[in-house]
């Protein structure tokens, strides 16, 4: 889906594509709304910025394309496992794609394992477990990013800039 032309895109796909989108493509929940925006700028999900609405339609298709792949897997392969990797924000504080799995398949076991960047090397870990603890089942820490790419202005540029240039179709 194209985050610039919004959820009606999705009306306009010929059959082939449509058989791809899952059940409730757009399900969602408040705090993952409240967090997408924040992260992205707006104003709490408000309709004063279309675009800002049509590329977290998008964020809500791909979380919910992936969780119905996840469970189209485990059900071509009863009683394996998935490893789904994916960005943090898809699934850090069990939002995301994992809300959509749990969503659809409620009784389903999903371990979410999350980065944290700590200060320094001389952090006292217990005070980031502490702050992250919601943010996965389970914590690994890393450094911190040099200098140099540690610009939030910067980096939410970089974002806008990435979902400007997605392709009109991506899937065939």
């Amino acid at each position: 889906m194209r985050g610039a032309r919004g959820a009606e895109y999705l009306a306009d796909l010929n059959a082939a594509r449509k058989r791809h989108i899952p059940d409730a493509p757009f399900a969602g929940s408040a705090a993952y709304r409240e967090k997408f925006f924040g992260t992205m700028g707006g104003r709490h999900g408000t309709a004063d910025n279309e675009r800002l609405q049509n590329t977290y339609h998008a964020q809500l298709l791909r979380d919910n394309t992936m969780a119905s792949r996840i469970l189209a897997a485990l059900e071509r392969h009863p009683g394996h496992q998935v490893v789904h990797l994916t960005g943090t924000f898809h699934s850090e504080d069990r939002l995301g794609t994992v809300a959509a799995l749990l969503q659809r398949q409620p009784d389903l076991t999903v371990a979410v394992i999350s980065p944290v960047f700590t200060g320094t090397s001389s952090d006292k870990s217990e005070l980031s477990v502490i702050e992250n603890r919601n943010k996965g089942d389970y914590l690994y820490f890393l450094l911190p990013l040099p200098e140099e790419y540690r610009d939030e202005a910067r980096g939410r540029e970089a974002m806008l800039k990435k979902f400007r240039k997605v392709p009109e179709t991506t899937c065939d």
